[in-house]
């Protein structure tokens, strides 16, 4: 039993089932964006900078921030600073 348990295929890894966030940078926010504006789901899908609405949205820094915008419902990385 045991020489056939293994030559059996292992079925390896572990896939998560929670949605992987969508990504825009930093660059991407100071070219469509106006101060005062706000950064949201709906506005960055507007814009065309996401590809759909239902999945979270997380917008990582690089560069530097430099219009004054609010983000709603959207994550932000540590690096990401200015117009929060």
């Amino acid at each position: 039993m045991r020489p056939h348990i293994l030559q059996t295929p292992k079925i390896g890894g572990f896939r998560s089932l929670a949605p992987k966030n969508q990504v825009v940078k930093v660059s991407d926010i100071n070219k469509n964006f106006k101060d005062g504006e706000i950064v949201s789901v709906k506005t960055l899908f507007a814009k065309d900078l996401i590809g759909n609405a239902q999945k979270p949205v997380k917008v990582l820094g690089g560069d530097k921030l430099i219009v004054k915008v609010i983000f709603e419902g959207v994550k932000t990385s540590k690096s990401v600073q200015g117009g929060k």
